[in-house]
């Protein structure tokens, strides 16, 4: 889904509104609508200000954003002023929940938990997972950050492989990576996949040119709650959505968070923050 039309989509849903509630508000036929944000198409030069508006942008942003797209650049690296659509924690579990019932339907096999990333990334989405010292292989972000984990979707290469999670099995700053951080780590990547990335062609929305990863978690939740993108801080929320969704969490809410956490497989405080994104 290209940023324009995931953007749209995530506005509309936000608001509440129909297909065709929008396209009454913007005096557009809603098949438009529908083909905009499935990627297949623009939005029209004649109601250019009407789209800009609704997206919150101005008409040069999005008349460039255009321009970006279409050339099959990074958006976010060349327009930084232009920030991911704003996507509620409800929408991110719904995502989620998709995801979780497409394994189910291709693999044939109930959840378990904790749950099996590496299996979901290649069933949904047919990205490779390897567990990798990051050092010995000399893996870093864009900018030589030490990265927790990285995407490489079809289009950015590791080693002349691409639809490819890279997770860091071994230190960061000196300290072991534990399994919880790995397995978040692992789902967060995935949470770029399934809400930055066109989920049918896996194009992603990076720099082509670029020879590293297309996103990269390069700091713990945490500090991402703090500090972090929206981008990022959509893919934490992906990985608590997914690693402990809702209607699983439900069945175990009488035990106690010790137990609720090794589980799921999760460290406490990562519990402790999925808990409260219901809360707010």
């Amino acid at each position: 889904m290209a940023t324009i039309g995931q953007r749209l989509k995530a506005i509309r849903e936000e608001q509440g509104a129909s297909l065709r509630r929008l396209a009454e508000t913007l005096r557009e036929d809603h098949t438009v609508l529908q083909r905009i944000e499935n990627g297949l198409r623009y939005p029209p030069k004649k109601r250019l200000k009407k789209y800009a508006r609704y997206l919150g942008l101005t008409e040069q942003q999005l008349s460039t954003l255009i321009s970006v797209e279409k050339a099959g650049l990074n958006a976010e690296e060349l327009i930084p002023g232009i920030e991911e659509p704003n996507l509620s924690f409800k929408q991110i579990k719904r995502r989620a929940e998709t995801v979780l019932d497409r394994h189910i339907k291709v693999t044939g096999r109930v959840i378990q938990f904790p749950l099996a990333v590496k299996e979901i990334a290649s069933s949904v989405f047919e990205l490779e997972s390897d567990y990798l010292d990051f050092k010995v292989e000399s893996v870093r972000g864009n900018r030589g950050e030490e990265l927790y984990a990285c995407l490489y979707p079809n289009g950015s290469y590791f080693k002349r492989r691409d639809g490819l999670i890279l997770i860091n099995k071994g230190t960061i700053r000196g300290k072991a990576i534990s399994e919880s951080e790995q397995r978040v780590s692992h789902a967060h990547e995935l949470g770029h996949m399934a809400l930055h990335c066109d989920r049918t062609r896996k194009t992603q929305l990076s720099f082509r040119f670029s020879s590293g990863p297309s996103f990269c978690s390069s700091m713990h939740f945490a500090v991402e709650r703090a500090v972090g993108s929206r981008r990022e801080s959509q893919a934490t929320k992906f990985a608590a959505a997914i690693l402990i969704p809702e209607f699983e969490l439900k069945k175990v809410m009488q035990h106690s968070r010790s137990f609720i956490a090794a589980y799921f497989g999760v460290s406490p405080e990562f519990l402790e923050y999925r808990l409260d994104l219901d809360e707010r």
